[in-house]
């Protein structure tokens, strides 16, 4: 477990890279944690609005009704909220596990779930070609 630790906070920190991670460009690494930050941010976002909803807001007739205005005002908080709470160094683990995923594990299980889709395509082709072959073949063994 120190091991996936270590390989996350070399992620997370901006002047180390694991040995997976830097086979990708710079550039490539830089967009994978802006990415996986605003994923990070509308996780967050949409957590704060549920967590909002369970609040009970003002009755009618009473002195604090909420509005219009002030009901888009809290929906933009939430997503500076989220937005802030992403990009902190230390923050929830999701990016940082989001970041891991896309740069080592989830890109060897993506290649190799590639390769093996790879390989079945080339079987059913090769199926259908020889499925279309033998009905040639038998098709001109019927005609004489």
């Amino acid at each position: 477990m120190g091991d996936s630790v270590t390989a996350v906070a070399s992620l997370s920190q901006p002047g180390k890279l694991s040995t997976q991670a830097a086979k990708l460009s710079r550039q490539d690494v830089d967009r994978l944690k802006n990415a996986a930050a605003d994923f990070e941010a509308l996780y967050l976002q949409q957590m704060l609005q549920a967590m909002r909803r369970t609040v009970p807001e003002g009755k009618p007739g009473e002195l604090f009704q909420p509005n219009a205005g002030e009901k888009l005002f809290r929906e933009m908080l939430d997503g500076e909220y989220a937005k802030v709470m992403s990009r902190r160094v230390n923050g929830t683990g999701f990016k940082e596990m989001l970041l891991r995923h896309l740069t080592q594990d989830g890109a060897a299980a993506h290649r190799s779930q590639a390769a093996a889709q790879a390989v079945e395509r080339l079987r059913a082709d090769a199926n259908t070609v020889q499925a279309a072959g033998s009905q040639v073949v038998n098709t001109g063994n019927n005609g004489r």
